[in-house]
């Protein structure tokens, strides 16, 4: 099952009416399940790194 705000996102793409925001996370959030699971690991353990310095 798609999360919802996923699904909601990839409606807004298809409208053609997604914001630069938007287009920007879509292209991340593809790569970032490109990614291997240790190498996701890593990324998510560096942004919360980041977040609570």
């Amino acid at each position: 099952m798609i999360d919802s705000g996923f699904a909601k996102l990839l409606r807004i793409k298809e409208m053609r009416e997604a914001s630069p925001e938007t287009v920007e996370s879509l292209r991340l959030l593809k790569m970032f399940i490109k990614l291997s699971s240790n190498q996701r690991r890593d990324i998510i353990e560096r942004v919360e790194q980041y977040l609570h310095s």
